[in-house]
């Protein structure tokens, strides 16, 4: 084995591939299979993956055009990127579609945005796993790049849109911008991306949008990164759209690509070997826990196997009982959370409509309606601003704790099962427990700004025609109500954003968690499954089987984990 300091060697990381493809495919575990070979072609080819990821309509396609020099990705405001898009080299112009069951097809460039887009393709009806587009005017050496589905999408209903491309990921560009700045979901996201890959660059994409205030954007989001990450990984703001074409494009993205490049020049064979060794030691894992709990059952007498799998049973019929309680339970709990949102927003209008009346009492004695109309809507603006800030605020903060509830419940719930089975095949062994789904509090969207038309104060053409006493007396008049009613509207608006939010967060923990326990329930029916199988007279011989494939798994993870402390892709940060 390599001490510490030294890197693995292509042959010994192959080696230690080869041996988990080959138990692998003794477990009929044909997607692990796929993925480890697809990473020894990877490895083959020198070829590093950069994953573009973020949340939709910051301009992750846009990007990718911008590396490609060519608008060739579909892009716009609504969310558009449905599946993963890779874009690499290759010996000719072509592209490919390949779909959920394993087909290749050639396709046109024409019909990209029928693939690949949320438009043509609504919730991936047509069951596409990638596209792959091969350029020979590529000119990122030994780099594919993937535009992967955006995060906080309508479709994105678990949050987990971007998981395919992720796990490709050798390095990430994470994609933020200016308006609105990076929110909590985006910090979540980045923590994620950051553990995906062994390399993290972010880009703060439609910077002119910020105008004079760029600097100020660029620290802020550097802080809520360091603040959120433990690090500040490499920023760069630009306009990725005045990138593409012939026409002189943003020098900042130049920065940026080259900044890219000269990583891969350095860096990109170690990251490579680093992020190939970090993927395929999880899934080595992955397969290890499974077999461990084979075993366990092969082990033991068959009455208690048969016990165990009819124990299984009970306990499937009760999990999905129990699990729409837990659900229910934190449903019933953003309820709350959001009553108290109401009444804290309603505390609220008193004292802003107090501060409003004093900031526009100048502008009533001039009698200028148009000027308390803009003032109005100035004011109006700030109180929005100042809510929508506190509100997302507390729905972080109401996401870390009934999220945190959640996921210890689901993960009580799983350990219920676990040691219910254990129970009934006569051992106490205690198994390591898979991370439970993560369950994110996205950032409140509203509908929209109001149009600037004021709060209907007597904005008849007459009015402006009254003398400057009846004006002063009429606008008085009404200026309380009216800045009331226009609070209320807008407490509605933030209210009805919130509620939209909150049910966004529990349809997609309702459906992680069932994924997850469908995924734990599959583990858990197959490995009990096979024992059951297993004739007493081949017990002893199966034992001695599954024990040398843990023990194989547990010497190739140790290999795999193996880091060099020199090298700057294994920190990548």
């Amino acid at each position: 084995m390599p001490s510490v300091n030294e890197p693995l060697s292509d042959s010994v990381r192959r080696a230690v591939l080869d041996d988990i493809i080959a138990l692998a495919r003794r477990r009929h575990a044909d997607e692990i299979v796929t993925e480890l070979e697809g990473m020894i072609a990877q490895l083959a080819r020198r070829l590093l993956t950069v994953v573009v990821a973020g949340q939709y309509s910051r301009g992750k396609s846009t990007l990718v055009n911008a590396l490609v020099g060519a608008a060739l990705l579909p892009t716009g405001l609504l969310p558009v990127t449905a599946v993963p898009t890779i874009v690499g080299k290759g010996p000719h112009r072509v592209a490919h579609v390949v779909y959920l069951d394993g087909r290749r097809q050639e396709m046109s460039f024409a019909a990209l945005a029928d693939f690949v887009s949320e438009a043509g393709n609504p919730g991936n009806r047509r069951g596409v796993r990638r596209v792959e587009l091969s350029l020979p005017e590529w000119s990122l050496d030994n780099v594919q790049v993937v535009d992967a589905p955006g995060i906080s999408t309508p479709s994105d209903t678990d949050g987990q849109a971007a998981d395919p491309a992720l796990r490709l990921a050798d390095l990430a560009v994470l994609v933020v911008g200016p308006e609105p700045p990076i929110n909590a979901g985006e910090l979540r996201f980045a923590a994620t991306v950051a553990n995906a890959s062994q390399k993290l660059f972010v880009v703060l994409n439609k910077a002119d949008l910020a105008g004079v205030d760029l600097d100020e954007v660029i620290d802020f989001t550097r802080a809520r990164l360091i603040e959120r990450l433990g690090f500040a990984p490499p920023l760069y703001a630009l306009n990725a759209r005045a990138a593409i074409g012939n026409a002189p494009g943003d020098p900042r993205f130049d920065v940026f690509r080259a900044a890219v490049a000269a990583f891969v020049e350095e860096h990109g064979t170690s990251t490579l070997g680093a992020s190939i060794e970090r993927r395929a030691a999880v899934l080595a894992h992955d397969l290890k826990r499974n077999i461990e709990l084979e075993r366990i059952a092969t082990a033991a007498p068959r009455d208690a196997r048969l016990n165990a799998l009819a124990q299984l049973q009970s306990m499937e019929q009760e999990l999905h009982m129990r699990r729409p309680e837990i659900m229910a339970a934190y449903k019933s709990g953003l309820a709350d959370d959001l009553q108290v949102i109401e009444a804290t927003i309603q505390e609220w209008i008193g004292p802003e409509s107090r501060i409003i009346q004093e900031r526009l009492d100048r502008f009533v004695a001039s009698g200028d309606i148009d000027r308390v109309r803009d003032e109005l809507d100035a004011a109006a603006a700030d109180v929005v601003s100042r809510w929508s800030l506190s509100v997302q605020s507390r729905l972080e903060h109401i996401g870390r704790l009934r999220g945190g509830r959640l996921e210890r419940d689901v993960k009580a719930l799983r350990q219920e099962l676990i040691v219910s089975v254990l129970a009934a095949l006569g051992n106490a062994t205690f198994l390591d427990t898979p991370n439970a789904p993560t369950f994110v509090i996205g950032p409140i969207r509203t509908a929209g700004d109001y149009a600037t038309t004021g709060v209907e104060l007597a904005l008849q053409a007459a009015f402006h025609t009254l003398p400057k006493a009846m004006r002063v007396w009429r606008l008085r008049e009404t200026l309380a109500q009216r800045i009331d009613e226009r609070l209320d509207r807008e407490r509605g608006q933030l209210l009805a954003a919130s509620r939209a939010t909150l049910q966004e967060a529990n349809t997609s923990a309702t459906r992680a968690v069932a994924r997850w326990f469908e995924a734990e329930l599959t583990t858990v029916r197959t490995a009990i499954d096979r024992a059951v199988r297993v004739d007493d007279r081949d017990v002893a011989s199966r034992i001695a089987e599954l024990h040398a494939m843990e023990r194989s798994l547990f010497d190739g993870i140790t290999i795999l984990q193996h880091e060099p402390e020199s090298s700057e892709a294994g920190s990548a940060r």
